[in-house]
């Protein structure tokens, strides 16, 4: 897998592990991007921003490291 590609895999998870550990409902899309890419889109970064705004709504603006943990797991697979 590409770097890039890595880095958008990763992300994703990132993003589901912290929807799920704080309950926020959260469903990435597949990624169509064809090719190189840098690892994150306009795509990503609208889901980013749709989670933050559910969690800031719930009142959860700070989130707990162990999502770093979940970025080394993936980047290990």
């Amino acid at each position: 897998m590409r770097k890039g590609k890595e880095k958008c895999e990763i992300l994703k998870a990132i993003r589901t592990y912290v929807a799920d550990k704080y309950g926020v409902e959260y469903t990435p899309s597949e990624c169509n991007h064809k090719g190189e890419c840098q690892g994150t889109c306009p795509k990503c970064d609208g889901e980013l921003a749709d989670l933050q705004e559910k969690l800031e709504a719930k009142g959860i603006t700070d989130i707990s490291e162990d999502a770093i943990d979940v970025s080394r797991r993936n980047a290990k697979t």
